[in-house]
């Protein structure tokens, strides 16, 4: 026997059955590592546009692209948005001038509608949101009673409104309506846990298969003169970063009358507008 060639014919047959093994698995260790350099799919954001970055239109028209907005007006009040940048934030600025001629509230929304996944997303993380509330009655004239800026989560039956308050008030429910109020500091950038899962459940509400998402502010008929309230960002994430009602230190220390001022002399750099 001819031990030389039948040990090169063992190996020849060797190779040809390890060959396409050790191609699949290259392939295997080579899909495995570029799944590892992506980025986790995470789906869509709850809040599409959390920043308030995304602006269209021509000055003096300009509007949030992914925000729908909703105001009531009478003939002779006015409501505006605009970019703006307040205590070293970039911020979205919602602005209501109330004449006071009649007995309505102005009022203006920023809202989009929430369904899907980025309503599990909304309800399951944590929501927090950066505001700035305003501090003062600049022209002497309004009460604390008669301004409200919030957040309003409707879904068709049920109403969740979140209410920034200076005051510490205890949640209540009215018929299908829940308010729940947020102790803010006013003339100072604080950030605000959102939480709808566990407001739904202490008002034995279902939780939804939809909702819209709002920002509101409002003006009663006593708060006449010019009125604004500030976002800068809203948060979603598992873990919050920022403690509820704990402020920046930075921003906390401002006067009240400082910002008023400020807002007189027009220090609050500010993009066109849109205006109503």
């Amino acid at each position: 026997m001819n031990w030389e060639k039948w040990g090169e014919g063992n190996v020849r047959s060797y190779k040809k059955l390890i060959a396409p093994i050790s191609v699949t698995l290259l392939l295997v260790i080579a899909g495995l590592a570029f799944l590892d350099l992506q980025p986790s799919f995470v789906g869509p954001p709850p809040i599409l546009d959390p920043n308030f970055r995304l602006w269209v239109g021509d000055a003096g028209a300009r509007r949030l692209m992914l925000w729908d907005m909703e105001y009531v007006k009478g003939p002779a009040d006015e409501v505006s948005l605009r970019e703006a940048v307040v205590g070293g934030r970039n911020a979205t600025e919602l602005l209501v001038r109330q004449s006071g001629i009649d007995d309505a509230a102005v009022y203006v929304y920023l809202k989009q509608t929430i369904d899907g996944a980025r309503l599990t997303g909304l309800l399951e993380d944590d929501v927090g949101i950066w505001v700035l509330a305003e501090p003062c009655a600049c022209n002497g004239t309004s009460t604390a009673r008669s301004l409200i800026f919030g957040v309003e989560l409707n879904d068709g039956i049920h109403t969740l409104t979140f209410i920034f308050s200076d005051q510490a008030i205890e949640a209540r429910t009215v018929l299908a309506h829940r308010f729940v109020y947020l102790t803010t500091q006013s003339g100072a950038w604080t950030y605000q846990h959102i939480n709808v899962t566990r407001q739904y459940a202490l008002a034995q509400w279902s939780l939804p298969d939809h909702l819209t998402f709002s920002l509101v502010f409002e003006a009663g008929a006593l708060a006449t003169g010019l009125h604004s309230a500030y976002v800068n960002s809203i948060h979603v994430a598992k873990k919050p970063q920022v403690n509820s009602g704990q402020y920046d230190s930075s921003d906390a220390t401002q006067s009240e009358f400082s910002f008023c001022d400020a807002r007189r002399l027009t220090s609050i750099s500010a993009n066109p507008e849109f205006r109503i």
